[in-house]
């Protein structure tokens, strides 16, 4: 007879049921717009090779339709990183800075760190207690001890992101990558902190020559 593992172990080995059973999406096209999350197989795919490339391969995630969820899906693999893993770093980056944070708007989902709030807000209180991570603008980490157990930065593509030369991170999230005219140079700078950049970006976007790595299709 298989053992049974106990839930926050499940939550880690098996990202799918955690975002079936845990996570709520954000539709405002549904009469109850907290939608319980069902994945198709098309989501899964992206999903599984979103949790396997973090922390070790590039990863392009070319989206084929609008609508598909690919953001949620990738501030989902940030979630699970950061309540089921240690000394865990994620840097999100955008082509607006508004478009990573738009800290302080009400019921907010639009940017990525709106999506993270709204994901943790609709979390059980035994696996996340509001307040207990520090959140300021682009920015939620946890602190034990004065060691940061886990951390999400963000910021805007402007600049090619050298402000956050200097700093390490486990994965780089590039989303809405169609949108940053300067990505070769955005992809220069961040390749010094990370061994795994994901980018997410429209299907008929053309792809930067210096990138690598695995891509998926998803719509």
């Amino acid at each position: 007879m298989k053992k049974k593992l106990p839930i926050e172990e499940k939550c880690k080995q098996n990202i799918k049921w955690f975002v079936e059973t845990f996570c709520r999406f954000y539709d405002p096209r549904q009469k109850n717009t907290c939608r319980e999350v069902v994945l198709e197989k098309r989501q899964k795919r992206a999903l599984i090779a979103m949790r396997d490339s973090y922390g070790l391969d590039d990863l392009t995630i070319r989206k084929l339709e609008r609508n598909v969820g690919a953001s949620w899906l990738a501030a989902c693999v940030v979630l699970h990183r950061m309540l089921f893993f240690d000394n865990t770093s994620t840097l999100v980056v955008y082509k607006m800075e508004r478009w990573v944070d738009n800290f302080r708007c009400v019921s907010e989902t639009s940017s990525f760190f709106g999506k993270l709030d709204y994901l943790t807000d609709h979390l059980p209180q035994w696996m996340y207690i509001p307040g207990g991570w520090d959140r300021t603008r682009c920015s939620i980490s946890e602190t034990i001890n004065g060691f940061a157990r886990c951390k999400v930065r963000g910021c805007g593509a402007t600049g090619d992101c050298r402000e956050m030369r200097g700093s390490r991170y486990d994965c780089v999230v590039i989303d809405d990558a169609d949108c940053i005219k300067n990505l070769s140079a955005v992809l220069e700078t961040v390749h010094h902190m990370t061994n795994s950049v994901f980018i997410i970006t429209r299907a008929e976007a053309g792809q930067p020559k210096d990138t690598s790595g695995i891509e998926v299709r998803i719509g």
